[in-house]
């Protein structure tokens, strides 16, 4: 079985939301429940809560399991934790499907901001996706994971530029002027622009994003 987010990556505009499910694919096997532990940067991103009704925050759940047996996150250490299992008697859960969803709010810049399992094969006190039994025995299926990795950049800021010609006569323009802003000591521009308009006085603005 795996646990996965998804998406894995992804470039947010800080101030902006989005969203990452917790994709879990039992491997075939039919499961009684599985449990997703969590980590992020509590500095970096911030969890929307999507239980109003309920004191703390929490994910929202998926509908793979009946039972949501766990549901906390704790916003000062940056740690998720969920668990769903299937009622007492009923069949096991066995497929591919949506665990739970978090909605992360971008709060800085991060290159990149990491979102992690817990996990180590073999363990039990981390996440897990147990199989369904008859009998008492516990069997974590789970044999790996795909963690997040999400770039945290600023929204454009656009500057608008003013220039005046000068050193000629007629400072109307509307095919020669180019302009191009380049790194100090950089022949590769960072932003081009290919004839400019410049009035008769010699004045032109442009912007750049």
């Amino acid at each position: 079985a795996t646990l996965a987010l998804s998406p894995a990556s992804s470039n947010v505009t800080i101030g902006n939301t989005f969203t990452v499910s917790v994709i879990l694919n039992t491997g075939g096997q039919a499961t009684a429940g599985s449990d997703a532990y969590i980590n992020y940067n509590p500095q970096d991103l911030e969890v929307q809560d999507a239980l109003s009704g309920t004191n703390g925050v929490q994910i929202q759940p998926g509908t793979l399991y009946a039972q949501t047996t766990w549901n906390n996150v704790n916003t000062t250490t940056g740690k998720i934790i969920f668990s769903g299992s299937v009622n007492s008697g009923a069949a096991g859960y066995n497929g591919t499907g949506t665990l739970a969803s978090i909605t992360f709010k971008a709060l800085r810049t991060a290159n990149p901001s990491a979102v992690s399992f817990d996990f180590t094969l073999g363990a039990t006190n981390d996440s897990n996706v147990i199989l369904k039994t008859t009998g008492t025995d516990i069997t974590d299926l789970l044999d790996s994971v795909v963690n997040g990795s999400y770039v945290l950049a600023p929204s454009d800021v656009p500057a608008t530029v003013k220039i005046q010609l000068q050193g000629r006569s007629n400072k109307a323009d509307t095919t020669n002027t180019n302009i191009e802003v380049r790194n100090i000591g950089q022949t590769l521009p960072l932003f081009q622009k290919n004839n400019l308009s410049t009035d008769i006085a010699g004045t032109g603005t442009f912007t750049i994003s």
